[in-house]
């Protein structure tokens, strides 16, 4: 049976589940934020450095995730809010330290029936166009691509707070942000977003390796195997899903998500549905 839901963001903490099958529960969810990039930039996700992650230990814990665009390309509002702050982070650490961000916009939302403040940050920019205090709409332009800060190249750095603009407040974007359409065929498809739990008894299973493989498609035609990481320590999940991986932008399909821990493979098989999110969870006994 299909659960109507509603359209606010009041639903993001009121996930409805659908059904299970295979190794995955199925749940419907509003996922509120446009992607802060134009859509005709084609906004996608940087794959090998996402929420959580590390780089497989190259790099620290990552607060955000990162759009790729050129410098100058323009930077749009996730959803209407005020401009919560609009500057540098010279004076004021929003980050590991001073000077991480360079020049960022702090966008603050609220919605009808959500009980909670969401922040949005847009980092690294070579641009500000709005100042702090300022009234936002939805898709509008309030600064440009950059490289400042301790970024090494142009590129988004976006991030979503919940209830503060500590670090400590962050939460994966990517279970907010609205899924990505992709061509398939003559036709366009709405993208669903993975979450996994990796857990050993009371305890969570950091930075593991995880091959995810689209088996909806013939071989020729599949896409190539994304290599994702579970979260490194210390850091924030969402309450609702306790998750230590998210990957969006998956076209609707079966997929197979497998990992080696003590030298044996485990792998379970899920499948992807338009707009919506699939839970899997792995529980290992060592």
């Amino acid at each position: 049976m299909v659960v109507e839901i509603d359209t606010g963001a009041a639903k993001y903490l009121d996930p409805q589940l659908l059904y299970c099958k295979q190794d995955g529960c199925i749940y419907s969810v509003t996922q509120p934020l446009l992607r802060p990039l134009p859509a005709e930039y084609e906004p996608k996700v940087e794959k090998t450095y996402r929420y959580g992650s590390t780089q497989n230990g190259t790099r620290e814990n990552h607060a955000g995730v990162e759009f790729p665009a050129d410098r100058g390309t323009p930077v749009i509002a996730s959803a209407d809010g005020i401009v919560f702050y609009a500057g540098d982070d010279q004076s004021f650490v929003f980050g590991p330290f001073k000077n991480f961000y360079g020049n960022l916009v702090i966008l603050e939302h609220h919605w009808d029936g959500l009980n909670q403040t969401v922040y949005t940050v847009y980092a690294h920019l070579s641009q500000i166009l709005v100042e702090t205090g300022d009234h936002v709409v939805l898709g509008q332009e309030i600064g440009e691509v950059g490289s400042s800060g301790s970024a090494t190249g142009a590129h988004l750095h976006f991030e979503v707070r919940v209830n503060g603009t500590a670090l400590s407040d962050t939460v994966n974007p990517e279970l907010w942000l609205k899924p990505s359409q992709i061509e398939k065929g003559n036709s366009q498809q709405t993208c669903g977003t993975l979450v996994a739990r990796f857990t050993k008894g009371e305890g969570t299973i950091y930075s593991n390796a995880v091959l995810i493989q689209n088996f909806s498609d013939s071989q020729a035609d599949r896409k190539p195997s994304i290599d994702a990481e579970s979260y490194a320590k210390n850091v924030s999940t969402a309450d609702f899903w306790n998750e230590n991986l998210v990957v969006g932008d998956l076209s609707p399909g079966i997929y197979r998500i497998s990992l080696v821990r003590n030298n044996q493979i485990y792998q379970k098989f899920f499948e992807i549905e338009s707009e919506r999110i699939t839970l899997v969870e792995f529980d290992f006994v060592n």
